[in-house]
């Protein structure tokens, strides 16, 4: 039972392990990726709001009246300490006039006539502009800038405010989402430059247009639909060999920016591998249970089996007093009976048959006695016979030769 039954049932388990979990696979890995993609698009629903908020605030500072009277001296002080209560937010202000010259609340004056938010502001009248990942002239760290435009009464632009937000307050912000243990998100601006990483390495040193010369595949097709502002997923292999997914979807508020959010494979697969490993255990208890059952059913069936073969083997051998005792009312149980029974019957008829053949002895022997005494008198009776008959011949013998005498005597005479 063992030999057959346990493999067919391993044969079927795994089938059924198989079943499951492809099924688990078919099902989890998809709801995972939807759920992925879904977090990167609230992600990013939720860092446009935050960089809405920021351009709200510059736009509001924009809008006061000592901003708008462009005196730097007027307003430096106040600025400053406005600046010193947004830390959290904002790196340091400044003001720009129409040749680039932008004094700072750091202290720094700077030309930033060569930037692209400057020249959206003045030369292509803007209202507002959020920049690229950028180093700041102020500070040598890399920044975003935030700039509104400063009209006056005419609504004419006059001059530029300007907030700078370090790349570390994104990468903070895009690292606090997170999906699962592993999981991070990221930041790429219009360009494909990555600018917030959970990875400060990977900040304004990886372009994902040009990531394939980095050793990463896959990545650079992805950032052709990131630049253009679309939504996406897909697959991309490291330079280590280590596979990831990764989500994006574009960041509202932001000059074509995006956020992706990243999945290490064996993360999205650690659920199906899971499961797969329960399958597993669960198949090789089963099995295991199901090798003890059919060990013991196997034992409650052959042992029976067993003592009712060597019985029969006693019983053909000619010990007629043997009992085929089985406990139970299976059919083991019956077949045990049906042999008693057997057995009883032929026990009768063997005793039937030793007294008829003791009967059929005894008769052949008063039989062989009365044979015996009929011959010897049959012998006796004919040995009288013949010897009456002998002495019949002779007397008539001895009669005839002296009736031959008597003549020869008488012929002599005459």
């Amino acid at each position: 039972m063992l030999v057959w039954l346990l493999p067919l049932s391993a044969a079927l388990l795994v089938v059924l392990g198989v079943l499951v979990y492809f099924n688990v696979k078919n099902t989890v890995i998809p709801l995972t990726e939807d759920m992925s993609f879904e977090v990167s698009r609230q992600a990013a629903d939720t860092l446009g709001m935050f960089i809405k908020g920021l351009l709200d605030e510059v736009r509001l500072f924009s809008e006061r009246a000592i901003v708008r009277s462009m005196d730097w001296n007027q307003m430096k002080d106040d600025l400053i300490e406005k600046a010193k209560q947004r830390t959290d937010k904002f790196e340091m202000l400044f003001i720009a006039d129409s040749t680039g010259q932008a004094p700072t609340t750091s202290g720094v004056t700077a030309n930033i006539s060569d930037r692209e938010y400057f020249k959206e502001i003045f030369l292509q009248k803007k209202d507002f502009a959020i920049s690229s990942a950028i180093i700041s002239k102020a500070s040598g760290k890399p920044i975003i800038v935030i700039a509104h435009a400063i009209k006056d009464k005419s609504n004419r632009t006059v001059g530029l405010f300007g907030a700078t937000v370090l790349l570390d307050t994104m990468t903070e912000v895009a690292a606090g989402i997170k999906i699962g243990d592993a999981g991070y998100g990221w930041i790429a601006d219009n360009n494909g430059l990555v600018v917030a990483h959970p990875n400060a390495d990977a900040v304004m040193n990886l372009n994902v247009l040009h990531s394939s010369e980095l050793g990463y595949k896959g990545l650079d097709d992805l950032g052709k639909l990131m630049v253009a502002g679309e939504s996406g997923s897909g697959k991309v292999t490291k330079p280590n060999g280590s596979v990831e997914y990764v989500f994006f979807s574009p960041i509202p508020n932001t000059p074509g920016w995006t956020f992706g959010v990243t999945i290490p494979e064996s993360q999205l697969f650690a659920d199906v591998n899971m499961t797969l490993r329960n399958v597993i255990i669960l198949v090789a208890v089963v099995l295991t249970i199901l090798a003890v059952v059919i060990f013991f059913i196997s034992v409650q069936i052959s042992n029976p089996i067993k003592k009712i073969s060597q019985k029969i083997g006693l019983f053909g051998s000619g010990d007629l007093t043997v009992k085929f005792e089985v406990k139970g009312k299976d059919e083991i149980a019956k077949m045990a009976e049906a042999l008693n029974t057997m057995a009883d019957s032929l026990r009768e008829s063997m005793i039937t048959i030793v007294e008829s053949s003791n009967q059929i002895e005894a008769s052949s022997e008063n039989l062989a006695s009365t044979s015996d005494h009929s011959l010897t008198q049959f012998y006796i009776h004919q040995d009288k016979i013949q010897r009456t008959t002998v002495q019949n011949v002779l007397n008539s013998f001895f009669s005839t030769v002296r009736c031959f005498h008597s003549v020869t005597v008488l012929s002599k005479s005459i």
